[in-house]
């Protein structure tokens, strides 16, 4: 896959054909992108491309990236645009996202007239695939009855496709429809319609609906009578067409109603299966078929344990296992069709179903952990459940599909306590999700109701979970630990670390911040290991752990002069602000190492300022306490600080040259900087937002030289230099950050 940098080029090509693979590639590569404000802005830009083409498969894009733009309201304003594109094909792309994205977008009003204007778009392709996005919409559009007189005027279309993708959505929303009497007919009058693709999706839905009417069955009978009546809809499904979703559903009901009232045994279950897999043997996507059909034999697994059940557990479960085999008929439909959205469910379907699931799963547990971590030891009535959502969302990660769902239960459960607790103004929308949830009949899309619940839950807590640390420093030498350590008042080992190992000797104390008449909460860590990815790894859990408002990095630093410019030279002793942090070992290899601009981080501006704004005062420096190995008057310079993950004795090396060359103010060069900075930004999408500051003291002068020179002069002079920076940090500190304690 791409980089970034080089997907960001290119959406900016002047070739319309780059900029449309560009806009592709943005779409499939948006979740894993380190900065999705960027991957955003050239989202934007491409929904308004003057080529159709790049403007249609931005819309796509839109649509795979929506629930991860970190501007929805600006992507639901492009999403609208795209809806009333001039272009037919834009609109139709348009028309199939905003089914897909509804659930999510900021106003659904808004967007129910958007998907009924597109119902009667004067272009045919254009209505089919707002019938399709109808069905996928139907449960969250708020004038049902509107939207289901819609749905009945598109199944008595001229069109033919309009009709049969209108077949297939009624299905899909028979179980939301507020007259089911009247779809029944509806459907029963398509499976006479003129074309055999209408009445084969008209026959599948019967099917299906005759599937929801079985999970509401009030006894046994009932459920028996109607299962049976949904494998004969199904049977003739198949027959309308060598091309048809029901050839998966058939055999996958034909079993269940063996096993479940007739006591099938292992050999029919087989052959039913080997049924399935002779009827994709010649298809050309026969491997993604062949998936589909060994999701469909783990179903029939599970479905094996319902022996004995009673009446409610295998309503229950087969709402649940219904959807194994709606998702292998579409995935068959779309392998043999071949059409442009056949493609795009074959991109999304390997594994076709196990890793879809264990995906939502795994962002719900992230979520979850999140939540966990911000209400930890924050004091509130949020603490316990938030401790009590983590432990149902980890019990998701058992292999048996019915333990899936049962403990997507207790997760909604534990949901619902938040809702209870919040105040007014923030439980609205939340509580809104959790009522969806209630009502979605469908077992993935339920996963997917819980992902975007946590998602609006976890902005709540930023501001009622207090921090546990106003700052956290870390360190790296057990010097420069000490010398923070012993500077803090009323030291005390970490709150509780749940099961986390205090693996950075987490230590708190206080400083007290005599202009604000209050104490700051400190928490000093010792990484213990250098380099960029150590740096990296403590700052993310800092940032977890303690909901710091400030991470700051202390320790030492090699200095490197610029003889151009006197004032900024710094000296053994001397104390680094850093105003810019550059990953110098990012780059490109060609005939020599070209360094990148991409691993740059700018330092807080507010804490830069603070701290500049201190240095002027120059009573710091009586708060230092060892005594220098040679003659030193320590002062403070701003820095641009080279940071990697080599020790950098000799920079005149021509590895570390071309840095120098690339950014020629470089004044000091250390290893845990870049890392640590890059950890902070992500945090913020937890809810937790900390500023980030590197003060750094010189213990070394880097240059040509003799061999081990460096490291006899950094040993002789590191002791000083990680005190003179911790005097200068807790200094600063206790003059006053630009926020106050939180206390």
């Amino acid at each position: 896959m791409l980089d970034q940098a080089e997907i960001h080029r290119l959406t900016q090509d002047e070739s319309s054909n780059v900029r449309r693979k560009a806009a592709v590639a943005l779409g499939r590569a948006f979740a894993q992108v380190p900065d999705k404000t960027m991957a955003w802005q050239d989202l934007h830009r491409l929904t308004q491309d003057k080529d159709s083409f790049v403007r249609m498969l931005a819309a796509e894009a839109l649509g795979e990236a929506f629930a991860q733009v970190p501007d929805r309201p600006s992507a639901w304003q492009d999403l609208q645009r795209l809806t009333q594109d001039d272009d037919s094909f834009v609109r139709s792309q348009a028309a199939g996202v905003l089914g897909e994205a509804f659930a999510q977008v900021p106003d659904r009003p808004s967007a129910w007239q958007d998907l009924h204007r597109l119902t009667q778009d004067d272009d045919s392709f254009v209505r089919m695939l707002a019938a399709e996005a109808l069905g996928r919409a139907f449960i969250h559009v708020p004038d049902r009855p509107s939207a289901w007189q819609d749905l009945q005027r598109l199944t008595q279309d001229d069109d033919s496709y309009v009709r049969m993708l209108a077949a297939g959505a009624l299905g899909r929303a028979f179980v939301h429809v507020p007259d089911k009497t009247m779809a029944w007919k509806d459907l029963h009058r398509l499976t006479q319609d003129e074309d055999s693709f209408v009445r084969m999706h008209a026959y599948h839905s019967l099917g299906r609906a005759a599937i929801s009417k079985a999970t509401e069955a009030k006894d046994n009978d009932t459920l028996k009578d109607e299962l049976m009546d949904a494998v004969a809809y199904f049977e003739k499904s198949s027959q309308e067409s060598e091309y048809n979703p029901a050839r998966f559903c058939l055999p996958f009901y034909r079993t269940y109603y063996t096993i479940t009232f007739q006591g099938g045994e292992e050999d029919e279950i087989q052959r039913y299966l080997i049924e399935a897999k002779e009827a994709v043997g010649g298809s050309k996507s026969r491997d993604e078929l062949l998936k589909a059909v060994e999701s469909l034999a783990q179903a029939l697994q599970e479905s094996q344990r319902l022996k004995g059940r009673s009446l409610e557990e295998i309503a229950s479960e087969l709402n649940t296992y219904r959807w194994y085999c709606d998702k292998a008929a579409s995935h068959m439909e779309a392998a043999e069709k071949g059409a442009p959205g056949a493609v795009k469910l074959l991109r999304k379907g390997s594994p076709i179903i196990e890793e879809n699931i264990q995906d939502t799963i795994a962002e719900i547990q992230k979520k979850a952990r999140q939540i966990c971590e911000i209400t930890r030891g924050s004091g509130t009535v949020y603490e316990a459940p938030g401790n009590e959502l983590q432990k149902a969302a980890m019990a998701l990660s058992l292999n048996s599909l019915s333990s899936i769902s049962k403990n997507s239960s207790r997760v909604v459960w534990q949901l619902k306590k938040f809702c209870k607790l919040l105040p007014e103004e923030d439980k609205k929308q939340f509580c809104e999700i959790l009522e969806e949830i209630e009502h979605e009949p469908e077992f993935p899309e339920k996963l997917d109701r819980i992902v975007t619940a946590l998602l609006c839950l976890s902005p709540v807590f930023e501001d009622k979970s207090p921090s546990l640390a106003d700052v956290v420093i870390l360190t790296v030498l057990p010097e420069e630990y000490g010398s923070i350590r012993d500077r803090l008042s009323e030291p005390s080992p970490p709150p509780d670390m749940g099961d986390v190992p205090n693996r950075y000797a987490w230590k708190f104390g206080k400083t007290f911040c005599k202009n604000l008449n209050a104490d700051y909460k400190i928490a000093v860590g010792m990484i213990g290991r250098a380099g960029t990815t150590e740096g990296a790894l403590a700052a993310g859990e800092a940032v977890r752990l303690w909901r710091p408002k400030y991470v700051l990095v202390s320790g030492i630093a090699g200095g490197l002069p610029d003889p151009k410019e006197i004032d900024s030279r710094p000296r053994l002793g001397d104390v680094v602000v850093a105003d810019i942090i550059y990953g110098y070992e990012y780059g490109k290899l060609e005939r020599e190492f070209k360094p990148r601009a991409n691993w740059t981080y700018r330092t807080d501006q507010a804490l830069f300022n603070s701290a500049m704004a201190y240095a002027s005062s120059g009573g710091w420096r009586g708060l230092i306490k060892a005594e220098p190995p040679g003659e030193c008057t320590p002062q403070v310079v701003r820095g641009e600080i080279a940071s990697g993950d080599q020790v950098v004795d000799d920079p005149t090396n021509d590895f570390f040259a071309q840095a120098l060359e690339m950014w020629p103010k470089i004044n000091a060069v250390e290893m845990e900087g870049a890392g640590a900075a890059a950890a902070i930004e992500p945090a913020k999408s937890s809810g937790i937002s900390a500023s980030f500051m590197m003060i750094r003291g010189i213990s070394d002068l880097p240059r040509a030289q003799g061999k081990n020179k460096g490291r006899e002069e950094r040993d002789a002079w590191k002791a000083y230099a990680s005190d003179v920076a911790a005097a200068f940090v807790m200094g600063w500190i206790a003059d006053g950050l630009p926020r106050p304690p939180s206390a």
